[in-house]
Parts: C-alpha cells; structure tokens; sequence
C-alpha cells in the first residue's frame, strides 16, 4: 500500500506541466483594474486599465488612464482623474 502511494505522488509531480510565458517583439499587453469599498460613511472607487507594447524582448513601454473617486460621510465626493506610464 505505502508502494503504491509513493508511486502515485511521483506520478502527480512529474506530472505538473511547466507554464512559461514567451515575450517576443511586438507583443502587446492590456490590463483592467477596478476596486469598489464601501463601509459605513466612507466610499471608495478606483478604475485604471493600462496598455503596453514590447519594443524588445526586455522593454516594454505603455501607459493608461487611472480614476479615483472617494466620498467620506460629512465630506462631498472628490474625484481625480490621472496618466500612467511606465517602461
């Protein structure tokens, strides 16, 4: 019985496949992010995507917008508006 345990987990392990992401030239990458809190007398809102492009296999430049938006009880609302950007 302890034979055949010891089998069947060598089996599982040597049988997880291996994930590894290629990035070649001319890759492109998009993200979305958003994030939604409420909690009694506070409100919290932050949506921001983002957009990139592989010029080589090591630089990526790109760049999104970002909104933030939060209210807290007794205080109007404030909303920010901003750019990402990153290489």
């Amino acid at each position: 019985m302890r034979r055949a345990m010891l089998v069947f987990v060598a089996i599982l392990l040597a049988g997880q496949p291996v994930a590894a992401q290629v990035i070649e030239q001319g890759d492109k990458e998009v993200q979305a992010n958003a994030l939604f809190l409420t909690v009694e007398g506070m409100t919290l809102l932050s949506l921001s995507g983002i957009y990139g492009y592989y010029y080589t296999e090591k630089l990526q430049i790109g760049g999104g917008p970002t909104i933030n938006y939060s209210k807290f009880a007794g205080w109007p609302g404030s909303t920010t508006v901003g750019l990402t950007a990153f290489g």
